[in-house]
């Protein structure tokens, strides 16, 4: 034990001169002048009285005195085990007690705090070391067969997981003892069975030649005591004899290609699996190195690699792309035989087509942190939230090229992500989350009639009430609620709107696709096409099907996805007003910029060129439709795409969009085709808000 006196001196000295207050000249408890003032401080906690050995041990000590409430000159602790101390900022007694503090039962304290007038207070208490609960036993763990990195393993081969001790049958399920293909991730069906410490897993088919398989074990098998397996385990099969070197296959652009947009993808498919230790080198013909980024995981094989360039190429340049030769290497070790080149050039510049200009800035909407855009016919509303969280917005007139103000009295609450559709009269918003609080889902909404500059509440009797991502479609009678839900709570996303009589009802779910993130809908006149989406980010979550929506009798028609495009989400799609066009998206490895075309009359798809003037892949493109062209505009790949390009599907081809005067960058952005012309309006955090007008 140890003996001695630690005090807070320079807190006491600064609050001296509060002492005149107690009208105390000293006092009790061991004061020098002799006169008492006050009754002594008292200490009202409770100290800890055991610390594990090597955890700090912190005790904050709280004092009531009569004469400066809550007031102390600090801290003194008089006796305490060697290496305490006080921290006089906090009022706490601190130690960290050593192995050898084990050998001392309990450790005696002894703690006093002074007031102001000299009364004391003082705690004494005993404080015990003990040892950490010693480490739990791990459970069992396991040998499998064929073992990881096997390879011309038989295609009928049976899976064998040799536990070390006896494990709960029920843990040893589907879930737990899985085998998958590794490129596609999709599970292989078949059976297991448990007995004497051996799970067997036997294939449903025979496995597919030269292929990789991975074979899972998770570590929540637990022994019959509930002891989980130390670790879980995972391991690489192959159906085949190791090919020699990997090799090039294909790639994108394709050699010597003479159209390749200036912020398109990179990419080399291989004859199988690969492991990736470096990267591809861009350079264009100066033999300048253009910076490239990974859309894939180094720890995991591909078949199939993507870059992208973190800087636009330059239009009507030739680039050299080179794979190295040691940067790739089966997952059995050997690597290329040599480095791998193709070249291939940009569009010419000043092939796009069409005029962009500058929108007035003159009653402008101000900067917004989300917002949509909604054409009435006549005028384009921007809707949405400023960033000191309000609401706000204003109206375009196209004619007149001015900006008129939007009343915010009785408008819709603040809110991002919001549904929105206009009903030919009035603009419908709805639902959303409250500004930066993607856990305040707002299930309210409002009514906007630009003739007369004013709100009304849209009812919430009977109204979806799950949060979700979701999208507004107009009937000419009804809007459509449809979307994702992003809880498990109980409730609807989904429901009709009727704003004549200002009442909801529901939508059946029989036969619905599963609501998805990133999935499209769209009206053709008289169904609701829904299409693609996914669950979550892995390539197995993604979906390439939808459905049709009847709203007369409240029913759902599968639609074919035989020829449809790869499974995505955040797509563009449009209606021609005799079919549904679908482009770009992402599709879990990278973004697209391929597409589809399907004919509900014929519950057909077929594909969209990909031909020279296709745009570059990308994900959250804007797209509108004129008529008799789809226009794209922006999204995402590697950053924001800052081009776009026009699709005819009567001639399956594509024409660039003039960049000239074009917008540069954005947070966001909104575009509405007006029947002649398109408006775009973009804004962000940073005060950068500017709108534009596109003429064909």
């Amino acid at each position: 034990m140890k003996a001695f006196l630690s005090r807070n001196r320079l807190r006491c000295l600064l609050l001296l001169p509060l002492a005149v207050l107690c009208g105390c000249g000293g006092g009790g408890g061991g004061s020098e002048s002799g006169a008492s003032c006050s009754p002594a401080p008292s200490i009202d906690s409770n100290p800890p009285t055991s610390v594990l050995v090597g955890d700090q041990y912190r005790y904050r000590v709280q004092i009531t005195s009569a004469c400066i409430p809550f007031v102390t000159c600090g801290i003194d602790l008089i006796q305490g085990p060697p290496g305490a101390g006080i921290d006089g900022v906090r009022g706490s007694i601190y130690w960290t007690p050593s192995p050898d503090d084990l050998n001392t039962s309990k450790h005696f304290v002894i703690a006093t705090a002074p007031d102001l007038c000299g009364n004391r207070a003082f705690q004494a208490f005993d404080v015990g070391v003990v040892s950490p609960p010693p480490p739990p036993r791990p459970g069992a763990s396991v040998v499998v067969t064929p073992s990881d990195g096997a390879v011309n393993v038989p295609v009928n081969t049976v899976f064998t997981a040799r536990f070390s001790e006896d494990v709960f049958a029920p843990d040893v399920n589907a879930t737990a003892f899985s085998v998958t293909l590794l490129e596609t991730g999709a599970p292989v069906s078949g059976s297991i069975t448990y007995s004497d410490h051996v799970a067997v897993f036997t294939p449903a088919a025979p496995l597919s030649r030269d292929t990789l398989y991975q074979v899972s074990i998770s570590s929540s098998i637990n022994t019959p005591d509930g002891r989980p397996m130390a670790s879980s385990y995972m391991g690489i099969v192959f159906t085949g004899v190791p090919r020699l070197n990997p090799e090039v296959v294909s790639k994108s652009p394709a050699d010597a290609t003479a159209c390749t947009p200036i912020d398109g993808l990179i990419s080399a498919t291989f004859n199988a699996n690969v492991m990736v230790a470096g990267g591809a080198v861009l350079r264009d013909s100066a033999q300048n190195q253009i910076l490239l980024s990974n859309y894939f995981d180094f720890l995991s094989p591909h078949r199939t690699l993507v870059w992208g360039h973190n800087v636009r190429l330059a239009y009507g340049s030739t680039y050299t792309v080179t794979i190295p030769r040691d940067s790739i290497a089966y997952t059995s070790g050997p690597k290329m035989l040599a480095d791998y080149s193709w070249t291939f050039s940009t569009v010419p510049a000043g092939a796009g087509i069409g005029t962009w200009n500058r929108l007035p800035d003159a009653g402008a909407p101000p900067p917004l942190m989300d917002h949509k855009s909604f054409w009435t016919g006549s005028q384009m509303i921007v809707w949405g939230t400023k960033l000191d969280g309000q609401a706000s917005g204003a109206r375009y007139d196209a004619a007149a090229n001015a900006w008129q103000p939007i009343a915010t009295t009785a408008a819709a609450s603040p809110r991002e992500r919001y549904a929105g559709v206009w009903t030919g009269q009035e603009l419908f918003v709805w639902g959303g989350y409250a500004p930066r609080a993607n856990d305040v889902y707002r299930n309210d909404g409002a009514l906007y009639d630009p003739r007369t500059d004013a709100w009304r509440a849209v009812s919430t009797t009977g109204a979806p009430t799950r949060p979700g991502s979701v999208m507004a479609l107009w009937t000419g009678s009804e809007v459509i609620i449809y979307g994702s839900s992003s809880t498990s709570s109980a409730g609807t996303q989904n429901g009709r709107y009727n704003p004549a009589t200002n009442t909801w009802r529901s939508i059946s779910t029989a036969g619905a696709p599963s609501a998805l993130f990133g999935q499209s809908a769209i009206w053709t006149g008289d169904k609701m096409l829904v299409w693609g989406g996914a669950a979550c980010g892995q390539a197995s979550c993604y979906s390439n099907e939808g459905a049709a929506y009847d709203p007369i009798t409240d029913t759902w028609t599968p639609i074919s996805n035989a020829g449809a495009p790869a499974a995505r989400r955040s797509h563009v799609a449009v209606w021609t007003g005799t079919k549904m066009v679908i482009w770009g998206g992402d599709s879990a490895s990278a973004p697209e910029n391929t597409g589809g075309i399907y004919d509900p009359r014929t519950n057909s798809w077929q594909p969209t060129s990909v031909a020279c003037g296709v745009p570059s892949e990308r994900t959250g493109a804007l797209g509108a439709w004129t008529g008799n062209e789809m226009l794209i505009w922006s999204g995402y790949n590697t950053g924001a795409t800052r081009s776009g390009a026009r699709y005819d599907p009567a001639k399956d081809s594509w024409q660039p969009i003039s960049s000239a005067n074009a917008p540069t960058i954005d947070d966001y952005e909104s575009m509405v085709w007006t029947g002649t012309e398109l408006l775009l309006w973009r804004e962000g955090y940073w005060g950068t808000q500017m709108g534009f007008r596109y003429v064909p």
